[in-house]
C-alpha cells in the first residue's frame, strides 16, 4: 500500500490512500481492491474509498476550479481580485500575521471583486 499526496494549491492538500489491486475477494483486504469497479469508479468498502485515476483527477480539477487564492503581496487598502470562478464567491481575508480581516466587498462582476479596507496591509484572500 502506498500513500499518495497531491497538492491542489499552496493551502489545500488532498491525501489519498492508493490500494494495490489483488485477487483476494470481493471486499478486498489491506493492499487489495475489490475485484470489480462500478461505472463511477468509486467503491465504498467499510472505511475505504477507492478512486480510479480519472476520478482522482476529476476531484482535483473540481476543487481547483471552485476555489481561488489571491496573494496580495503589496500592502494596499484596496484589493482588486480577478478570478475565473464565474460566480460571486464567498471570501475570507487573512493578513500576513494570520488574523481574519473584514473589509467592504464589492462584486464588480462574475470574475472581479474589489475589497476596501480602512488601512493598507498585505495578506491572502480565499475565494470559494
Amino acid at each position: 500500500m502506498s500513500d499518495v499526496f497531491g497538492v491542489v494549491s499552496s493551502e489545500l492538500k488532498i491525501y489519498a490512500n492508493i490500494i494495490a489491486a489483488g485477487p483476494k475477494g470481493d471486499k478486498g483486504e489491506k493492499g487489495d481492491t475489490p475485484t470489480s469497479f462500478p461505472a463511477s469508479g468509486i467503491i465504498e468498502d467499510e472505511n475505504k474509498v477507492f478512486l480510479t485515476s480519472s476520478d482522482k483527477q476529476n476531484l482535483l480539477d473540481s476543487l481547483t476550479k471552485e476555489n481561488y487564492i489571491h496573494d496580495q503581496i503589496m500592502s494596499s487598502s484596496v484589493w482588486t481580485i480577478n478570478h475565473t470562478l464565474n460566480k460571486f464567491p464567498s471570501i475570507n481575508i487573512v493578513d500576513s500575521a494570520g488574523s481574519l480581516v473584514v473589509g467592504d466587498v464589492e462584486y464588480v462582476n462574475l470574475s472581479q471583486i474589489v475589497v476596501t479596507f480602512t488601512a493598507p496591509f498585505s495578506g491572502i484572500a480565499y475565494l470559494n
